[in-house]
């Protein structure tokens, strides 16, 4: 994302993308991304706690368990962003899982996969094009089910 970019963005720094083997790393997160999360903390009025450190934003060198074609990775463009929400306190929030899902959809990530099983339940978001949209539930680690077969 471009540093004149930001100036746009109200609810996240660069730092919450960074992976944190490379500090300063978060400004490679893109653009369209960071917007739709934006939109969701705006319109939502939840903190997005992004999951940066474990890997969960940018990917630098793709030594964070991600697949080879996975979106967190720079060399696929850092399109991808795992996080969980809290209210506006930071305290978890009083809505279920399914709910939260309904409202990270509605704001158009062309990927939404529900991970119930985290230490804090959340997601994972895309920006992969539109005509691979997928939309996921994970019941256990790399077990992954489609919500619309």
């Amino acid at each position: 994302m471009l540093p004149h970019s930001w100036e746009s963005i109200v609810r996240f720094k660069p730092r919450e993308f960074d992976d944190p083997r490379f500090p300063g790393s978060g400004v490679y997160i893109d653009a369209r991304l960071v917007l739709l999360l934006d939109k969701l903390a705006i319109t939502t009025n939840y903190r997005i706690i992004m999951h940066r450190q474990s890997g969960g934003c940018v990917d630098m060198r793709g030594d964070h368990g991600h697949s080879r074609f996975s979106y967190h990775r720079y060399d696929m463009g850092c399109k991808a962003g795992d996080f969980h929400m809290l209210d506006e306190h930071y305290r978890p929030l009083t809505i279920n899982l399914r709910h939260q899902f309904n409202l990270v959809c509605q704001v158009g990530f062309p990927c939404v996969i529900v991970y119930p099983w985290w230490n804090n339940p959340g997601f994972h978001v895309d920006v992969r094009p539109f005509d691979r949209a997928n939309y996921m539930h994970s019941p256990g680690f790399q077990t992954y089910n489609p919500l619309f077969p």
